[in-house]
Order: C-alpha cells, then structure tokens, then sequence
C-alpha cells in the first residue's frame, strides 16, 4: 500500500531511493501506511506525509542539488538536538543521506498559552531587512511580555547550549565559501548569456554578481563587526525562519519549540542564529526588542558573546540575507546545468506564486541595508 500511495509524488529517480529502503521499513510502512500528503516541495528537499498507525512519518528525499550540504553533518546536529527534544525523531536515513524518515510532530498548543503564541508557526514568516525591524525600534516599558518572544528565546539559549558539532565554521570563512564558489561558477555564466536558451537569465545573474563584488567594501565590514563581537562559537542551526520551527509541549504540559531542517546547522557564531528569527519572523518592535533583551542577557549567550554584541545585529541581519542571496545565485547556477527546476513554489500554506532562484535573489537583495 505505502509504495502505490506514494508512487504518484515522486519522479522515476526519487521512487527507486524509496525503494531501495530496508526490506523490513518498507514491510512496516506497506502494513501502516494509508494515506500519503505533500507537506512541501523544498528548495534542496521534498518532504511527504506518512499517515501512518500508531503515528505519522515524514518522508525526506533530498535532491541532487543540495551536494553542497554536509549531509552526516546534517544528521549528526539533528541527533545533537532531538537528544534535548529540542527535534523530532529521526526514525532512519539512507547510507547515502539521500532519503530520511522522521517523526512527524502536530503542533500542540497548551491551554495556558498567551494569546499572541500562533499554533501554525509558519504563519509567523516575514523578510524583513534592518531597516523594517530597527525604523521603528524605540524603548518599550510595557509590562505585558510577548509569549512568542519568550518562546524563541528559550529555543534560542537552549539550542545554544547543546554540545558542539564535530565542524565549525566562522561567518567570514562561511562568506569566503560562498564567495569562492559563486567566482568558480562566474566563467560559464559568462558562456550561457552567449546562448538563445539561457542568455536571459544569465545576464540576470551576471549583473546580480556584480552587485555583490561591489558590496564587499560593506561586507567586510559587517564580518570584522561580527568577528569582534565573538568570544567562541557555539550550536548553531543557522537558518531559523518560521517553517523550520514547531510549536509543540512537553511531557508537563510546557509550551516549546523545536527544529527542523538541520541543513546548515554547525559551530558558529550565535547572533547569526538570533538574526535569522528577527529577519524572518513577524514580531513588532516590542517583541523583536524583548526577544533580543532576554536573548543577550542569557548566561548561554554573556559566555560566547562580548558585552557590546548588540551592535552588531544589524551587520549579522544583512549578512543573513546576503548570505540568501549568494545561496539563491549558487542554487540558480546548479539548477541550470543539471536541468533540474527552473521554479520552486514555496510550501502550500504560502502564496501559490513561483519564484525563480533568480527571483528569490533579487527579493533577498532589496532587503539588505545599503547605508
């Protein structure tokens, strides 16, 4: 049963990783598997929901694209986080890291929740640049505390605080990597926008390039700011927006979040972590400021960061979307030579519009602060 339901989502290529699960997985989603859903076809993944007896799965295959991801990596920080229930359950994956199955978790809202706490986190997500989050930053001596900005800062100082992971990277090694690959990538665009099919887009590319090369009097910096504001890195996920964050409880009843998506998780620099959810989540200024307050004060983030760290969130929030940019530029380029997906739709409780990778660049572009 499970194999026909879900023959009709996948390609030929995707069908023969599920096939080639153990004999035994396969057996016991065949004898509990009895309906299959899409959750989401991802930029570097698609995920399928197993309705399963005796509790739901979900099926990951990640796509050829995604080669640039540490996928042991990968595995090891979710096994890192799910130790501290801080993840679901990571129930098998491939040799090859290509295909995983995992607990699926229905978001749960406790009764005692504030009214401000959103049981479909995703419906939290937003871009927003610094100067949509810090325009209208003022003191706020209100006595009424944001749940979700306690919510997300507990996440924050608890993930923060699991043991480190086997690699580590520092914010300007990881600009370099993007850097390096995008000028390695450079030369056989400059041959695609010679040609009828791809000349368009590569041009597009191109001059979305060269706005980047002309940024690097700024980057830099943004990196020295954030490179004086580490005392040693720390846990990190590294992309913490919305859709990879779900609200569920403890065994008490406790409100609590967990993550999904340990893509680029890794040792580095902890304010990347807290600009990831202040340029992706909706909160107004009251709570952005709450959540960056009780965030700093932590004892978790006083032991890696200096005292003077708050000044550089707004660096750490424009090298996140920079960072969005040249990792849109970077996905364009794989897509284009592999044949692979021209448009990538968004998950389906957001607009139905596509967005090209090129698309996606241009709208992270416009969201970094130019001053």
């Amino acid at each position: 049963m499970f194999i026909e339901l879900i023959k009709p989502y996948l390609t030929h290529a995707q069908l023969k990783c599920v096939q080639t699960m153990p004999a035994a997985l396969v057996e016991s989603l065949e004898q509990s598997c009895q309906q299959v859903s899409a959750l989401s076809h991802g930029l570097s993944n698609d995920n399928f929901r197993l309705h399963c007896i005796g509790g739901d799965k979900v099926l990951r295959i990640n796509r050829q694209t995604s080669e640039w991801c540490d996928r042991a990596l990968e595995v090891e920080t979710w096994q890192l986080a799910y130790a501290q229930e801080l993840a679901p359950k990571l129930l098998w994956h491939a040799a090859d890291y290509q295909t995983y199955l995992s607990e699926f978790i229905v978001p749960q809202q406790a009764s005692n929740l504030d009214e401000d706490t959103i049981n479909d986190w995703s419906s939290l997500y937003a871009e927003r640049g610094c100067r949509q989050i810090f325009s209208t930053f003022v003191p706020d001596e209100r006595e009424q505390k944001s749940f979700t900005a306690v919510l997300l800062a507990s996440m924050l100082t608890e993930l923060h605080s699991l043991p480190l992971p086997s690699k580590a990277i520092s914010t300007s090694e990881q600009y370099q990597n993007y850097w390096q690959r995008l000028l390695a990538r450079k030369a056989r665009l400059e041959a695609a926008s010679q040609t009828d099919d791809a000349a368009k887009s590569a041009t597009e590319w191109l001059a979305l390039f060269k706005q980047l090369k002309e940024m690097q009097p700024r980057v830099e910096g943004w990196l020295a700011q954030m490179d004086a504001s580490l005392i040693k890195p720390c846990y990190c996920h590294l992309d913490l927006n919305p859709y990879n964050i779900l609200p569920n409880t403890t065994v008490c009843g406790q409100p609590r979040l967990q993550c999904i998506d340990f893509e680029y998780a890794i040792a580095s620099h902890p304010l990347f972590d807290l600009a990831s959810v202040i340029a992706t989540h909706d909160l107004d200024a009251h709570a952005t400021q709450q959540l960056i307050s009780d965030y700093l004060s932590s004892t978790i983030a006083q032991s890696h960061l200096t005292n003077d760290a708050v000044s550089a969130i707004e660096s750490a929030v424009n090298l996140f979307w920079l960072f969005a940019v040249m990792w849109a530029l970077l996905m364009f380029d794989m897509a284009l030579y592999e044949s692979h997906l021209d448009e990538i739709h968004r998950d389906e409780t957001q607009s139905d519009k596509s967005l090209t990778y090129l698309d996606y660049a241009k709208q992270y572009l416009t969201l970094i602060a130019m001053r």
